[in-house]
């Protein structure tokens, strides 16, 4: 999600510029949703283009000349090496520490530490665009125009005005406690729509055992399909996860729920036009923390305006 503004700087001040975009099978459909990228490329390493024969097949695939850039925000020697195989003329990418490599990035991004964990992700990545053409820190934006989101809504049956609650990450320490969630969804004026993967899925259950009402999608929506979800919601509650720059990217009212001030400065846009952060703060690692400020649901309840 984070590359958009870049590939969109790209098409805006390069004119006639095509944008090749390489991604992991699992996320393929973000992509889609960026109205600057021409062809995409997924690569799907668990199943199709699994092993060497499988990378192999792959490269055979790619039909591509005279490809000027290949930048790789996500530093990894299988994509340095795709890059150089399909003929990139410039390379682009942070150097891979003890990596031979790295002898084919011909544009090494320099690493700074501080402004790697200071600046909005979506903003750092612009700035692998130095020295290719100019840009600015836009928003992201996230656009299907080839989906049919009524089918969607139907399938769902989300008639009703409702809320989008994501209140799970891949670190729990990010993660909104349980006591929140359920009176978060208790108090609410509108029916809660509860998004999220194993762990969403877990509080859902939970909730049920209670006999609270909600809508549980928790391990039931593609990319796709909660892109469409969240766009049709009046608002969407979120901790600092993908949902949020998805809820972002599409112009939704956004309440992001944050445990750390330092994660804010490089997960929260600068631009906040249609989102409010509310701040709260743990100590401690992905596993083990100390809540010293919760957030409370009577908080971000307030925050709703509906």
């Amino acid at each position: 999600m984070l590359v958009e503004a870049m590939c969109r700087n790209i098409k805006q001040n390069i004119l006639n510029s095509n944008i090749l975009f390489f991604v992991n099978e699992p996320f393929k459909e973000i992509p889609l949703g960026f109205e600057s990228v021409d062809k995409i490329y997924s690569y799907d390493k668990k199943k199709k283009h699994k092993g060497i024969t499988g990378y192999i097949k792959f490269l055979k695939a790619i039909n591509e000349k005279n490809i000027d850039y290949a930048i790789i925000t996500h530093p990894h020697e299988r994509s340095i090496l795709l890059a150089k195989i399909i003929g990139a003329k410039k390379i682009i990418s942070l150097p891979i520490k003890r990596s031979f490599f790295n002898v084919f990035v011909n544009q090494k991004r320099k690493y700074y530490e501080e402004e790697s964990e200071t600046i909005y992700r979506a903003d750092y990545n612009n700035k692998y665009l130095n020295g290719i053409c100019e840009y600015k820190n836009i928003p992201i934006c996230y656009k299907r125009l080839d989906i049919n989101e009524k089918e969607i809504l139907d399938k769902f049956k989300l008639y009703n005005p409702y809320i989008v609650l994501s209140p799970t990450s891949k670190d729990l320490i990010k993660d909104w406690d349980y006591d929140n969630i359920k009176n978060f969804i208790l108090k609410s004026e509108r029916d809660v729509v509860l998004v999220g993967t194993n762990k969403a899925k877990e509080i859902a259950e939970q909730l049920k055992a209670e006999s609270i009402k909600f809508i549980d999608l928790s391990l039931r929506t593609t990319i796709t399909e909660l892109a469409a979800v969240i766009k049709n919601a009046q608002y969407c509650v979120s901790v600092d996860t993908g949902t949020f720059h998805l809820s972002y990217a599409q112009n939704v009212n956004t309440i992001g729920l944050f445990f750390s001030k330092e994660k804010l400065k490089k997960w929260s846009p600068s631009n906040l036009k249609n989102i409010t952060i509310l701040l709260g703060e743990r100590c401690g690692d992905k596993r083990n923390f100390v809540s010293k400020k919760d957030i409370k649901a009577e908080e971000v309840l307030q925050k709703i305006k509906i």
